[in-house]
């Protein structure tokens, strides 16, 4: 097993402003068009990315503005179609995954794609931002911190130990929150978690290969917990 990094092209930066256009709300007062404004930029994301005849990658700006749309304060409808078009971009697009071998090679590789936005690479955006990313490969944004904070807020929103609750104050309590709010944490938390178990599975198929422990020091979930737990923090590096 060895590790090589790639810079797979998106749809460049001409497309990227013109769909992100749809984004500015500059003069535009009818709460209803500017859904639908944000429901069109949903769309056109996933025809560039998804479903054209020759789909590529979202920009970082791209991507990370759909994941926005996910995190901000927006109807059901809006987190409900940028939830699913995340989820088909990390399908078709993975930051990292496994390339079997072929007849030329035999070894498996694991190629980390340094061009896909991913909620744990957020400092990395912009070109020039980060010259070394093959050699510094490791993120220095506050992801660990930020899903540490959406774990408290979920556990704020629904209370301490929700399960242990009379089913009267569990009803009673979620009454008073919207379902807005409930339904846009519930689709970010399952979007990051499928990154993670996915960016986990791959990183230790790869020190399953190598068996250096100092490999998973990449690892997403791994880094989170290291944040979590600050006394461990340094274990894997």
């Amino acid at each position: 097993m060895c590790i090589v990094v790639e810079n797979q092209p998106d749809f460049g930066h001409v497309l990227e402003d013109n769909v992100l256009a749809l984004l500015d709300s500059v003069g535009v007062k009818n709460a209803d068009d500017i859904e639908d404004d944000k429901m069109s930029f949903i769309e056109a994301v996933h025809t560039l990315s998804i479903a054209g005849t020759q789909p590529k990658a979202p920009t970082w700006s791209v991507h990370m503005a759909v994941y926005r749309l996910l995190e901000e304060n927006h109807s059901l409808a809006v987190k409900m179609a940028s939830y699913s078009l995340l989820v088909e971009i990390a399908q078709q697009y993975p930051h990292i995954f496994i390339r079997e071998n072929n007849s030329r090679d035999r070894k498996r590789k694991a190629v980390l794609n340094m061009k896909i936005w991913s909620p744990f690479r957020e400092d990395l955006i912009g070109e020039g931002k980060s010259k070394d990313r093959e050699r510094n490969l490791r993120s220095d944004s506050e992801y660990p911190e930020e899903f540490v904070s959406l774990l408290r807020e979920i556990q704020e929103t629904l209370g301490e130990k929700a399960w242990l609750q009379p089913a009267d104050e569990q009803k009673k309590k979620l009454s008073n929150l919207s379902t807005d709010k409930i339904a846009g944490l519930i689709l970010k938390f399952d979007y990051i978690f499928k990154i993670m178990e996915h960016d986990f599975n791959c990183w230790f198929r790869i020190f399953f290969d190598i068996r250096k422990l100092k490999i998973m020091s990449d690892c997403y979930l791994l880094t989170v917990f290291e944040y979590a737990f600050k006394p461990c923090r340094g274990t894997w590096v």
